[in-house]
């Protein structure tokens, strides 16, 4: 049986893990420059890491843009897909963003996940733009 457990904290708390999942899905998988995974919203963001037997399966951050939060850097391993693990981290951000007085989350949906998205309530705005070399769908959650 696989222990899962997910974890919502700060940058020191969290980020070399977080770090590994996102550096493998954007960096290697997807071919995204690391100067543009990584930047400087990652030390003020609050990250979620979620651990299958210990070890860092998915990752995400929300991060504050003057008065707008967004969700960013939501990577699950490849092996890990399908599973449901993004699902539940996503659910884990709802909550946080819940207690802590936040009252929607946007974020920059790759156009494949936008679906993915829509399930958790997400709702689609504007039109699809480039952004690193993929094509993305801005969206909303109103929580």
């Amino acid at each position: 049986m696989n222990d899962i457990l997910i974890k919502t904290g700060s940058y020191d708390e969290l980020y070399k893990d977080a770090r590994k999942v996102r550096y493998t899905v954007f960096v290697h998988e997807q071919g995204v420059d690391d100067n543009i995974e990584q930047d400087d919203k990652d030390k003020s963001a609050i990250h979620a890491v979620l651990y299958e037997n210990s070890l860092p399966i998915a990752a995400l951050r929300i991060a504050k843009y003057d008065d707008v939060w967004f969700a960013g850097r939501v990577a699950t391993l490849k092996e890990h897909r399908g599973k449901g693990y993004g699902a539940k981290i996503m659910h884990s951000i709802h909550e946080y963003a819940r207690n802590n007085g936040i009252k929607e989350i946007h974020l920059h949906s790759q156009c494949h996940a936008q679906k993915f998205y829509e399930k958790l309530g997400y709702v689609p705005y504007g039109d699809v733009y480039e952004e690193a070399g993929i094509m993305h769908i801005s969206m909303v959650w109103r929580g």
